[in-house]
């Protein structure tokens, strides 16, 4: 836990630097507050360096005997034999041939495309960068570095071409999200998600995902064999059977973190609408929708939708730090921001210490904590 410690002292210090200090640029429609690219590169270089150079948390095992089962010659790759992700597949092929065969640095390099990915999107679209980097080490966000990190890489380079769909680059958008979906079969769902960029926050397009959402949680033994069907033919094929057996859904907690921007964007929901901001509105829907995803995970397993929830989640980086800023006068301001803090600092201990215990490892560093 001594590293996740270490993230945490490092994002909260982060947090108050952004927060008193930062620059105003004209991004060619409004004035912007952005933060100093030196408070991006010290954050972001050490959860990478630290992320990039495990070598035994959580899933981290499996992906290194993938990785030593690939064929070390693109002469030894059989297409036909690959039946998912087969992106991925030629891209470590291509690393253990043209680069090394010791997965050490393979790890590193997902995580550094993760890491610069999230670390230029945070830049590009949060005004509230400092803050931002709080809520992805104290929201559990950052695990991704070490489980699931091949869909963490999807999630990262989509959040970075939010830009693409606000400014409806129908056309690469489709090629990008058609090459992520070789990496992580899932990243298919977000061609749907191109479709959210006009729609109105809490208009009746937006209030039916919600009463469907709330329809297929509470009905979810009975709607399973229709989803089961859907995922059949999707990355998450082999879960289908597990899920079926399983009688424990996702954390109430975590249903509880992913309404709480959804209901301070109701609540300022006029203002909002006045300022008419296209990324504030965008990320509002993809927060009701991770909201909506959440309830139907609590009524199963987790496994599936739990994770298509990253996608969604994400934006919540951009629009809590925004709405904590705007949806509150300058008085109550601050005390908003600090309870909020509490609030997942709680959170993080709850999650990293009492539910998961997550450790760290690394034979390069030669740390077992």
């Amino acid at each position: 836990m001594s590293i996740y410690w270490l993230f945490l002292v490092l994002a909260t210090i982060i947090c108050f630097w952004n927060e008193s200090s930062s620059k105003i640029v004209w991004n060619g429609r409004r004035y912007q507050r952005k933060a100093y690219w030196s408070q991006a590169i010290i954050f972001f270089a050490v959860v990478i360096f630290f992320c990039g150079l495990r070598s035994g948390i959580a899933d981290t095992g499996t992906y290194i005997q993938m990785f030593k089962s690939y064929p070390s010659s693109i002469f030894g790759i059989h297409l036909d034999d690959i039946n998912k992700d087969k992106g991925f597949f030629i891209i470590s092929v291509l690393y253990k041939q043209f680069i090394s065969t010791d997965f050490h640095g393979w790890l590193f390099l997902m995580a550094l495309i993760s890491g610069v990915a999230l670390m230029l999107g945070l830049m590009k679209y949060s005004e509230y960068f400092g803050l931002s980097c709080y809520l992805l080490i104290v929201g559990t966000m950052f695990t991704y570095f070490v489980n699931g990190m091949r869909q963490f890489v999807v999630v990262t380079i989509f959040f970075y071409a939010t830009y693409m769909i606000l400014e409806g680059k129908w056309t690469k958008y489709v090629i990008l999200i058609l090459l992520l979906s070789t990496i992580h079969g899932s990243a298919l769902i977000l061609l749907l998600v191109y479709f959210l960029r006009n729609v109105k926050p809490w208009g009746s397009q937006m209030r039916m995902v919600m009463f469907l959402s709330l329809i297929a949680g509470v009905g979810f033994d009975k709607l399973f064999p229709l989803f089961g069907n859907f995922l059949a033919e999707t990355q998450y094929k082999g879960y289908v059977d597990y899920i079926s057996s399983q009688g424990r859904g996702s954390s109430v907690i975590r249903l509880a973190i992913a309404v709480i921007p959804c209901v301070i964007a109701y609540m300022a929901r006029y203002a909002i609408e006045e300022e008419n901001n296209k990324l504030i509105n965008f990320s509002i829907n993809m927060s009701v929708i991770n909201f909506c995803l959440y309830i139907i995970a609590t009524f199963s397993s987790g496994m599936v939708v739990g994770r298509l929830t990253t996608y969604f989640d994400i934006y919540n980086l951009i629009l809590l730090p925004w709405l904590m800023h705007h949806a509150f006068t300058q008085r109550s301001r601050k005390i908003v921001i600090l309870l909020c803090m509490a609030f997942y600092l709680v959170f993080f201990y709850f999650q990293m210490v009492l539910t998961w215990g997550l450790g760290y490892e690394s034979d390069i560093l030669h740390l077992y904590i």
